[in-house]
């Protein structure tokens, strides 16, 4: 691999060792972007043209009906979130994607930490 430094390469393997397994996956990030852009609309659209009770309402009912809540207390917590996710993205708040950077940085200080740099008196020209 020409061009990349070898600090580099040992992070990349480090990352690589500390991720879910493939069983956990969720798989590609690109493939949930328009499914998640989608529901976005939606809950966007209805908030506006219903609001936030109605619609949270309506939520609760659907995740009891797919089965994606247990009961209807489950449900509501469910919808609740779910309708203040939408809120907090509709301001443009992106919580993951802080997190992800985070746990990034994180990972990165632990593998500085854990091996010494490759060439640590080396200077460019």
């Amino acid at each position: 691999m020409v061009g990349r430094r070898p600090d580099i390469l040992h992070f990349h393997s480090f990352a690589k060792e500390h991720t879910m397994s493939n069983k956990e996956n969720l798989g590609s990030p690109y493939a949930s972007v328009f499914t998640a852009g989608n529901d976005q609309y939606h809950a966007v659209a209805s908030i506006n043209e219903f609001g936030p009770i109605k619609h949270a309402s309506s939520l609760a009912k659907v995740l009891v009906e797919q089965k994606a809540a247990t009961d209807e207390w489950e449900a509501l917590q469910m919808a609740h979130c779910s309708v203040k996710q939408a809120k907090a993205l509709a301001n443009g708040d992106q919580y993951h994607k802080l997190a992800h950077a985070r746990l990034q940085k994180e990972a990165k200080q632990q593998h500085e930490q854990a091996s010494p740099a490759v060439f640590p008196n080396a200077r460019c020209a």
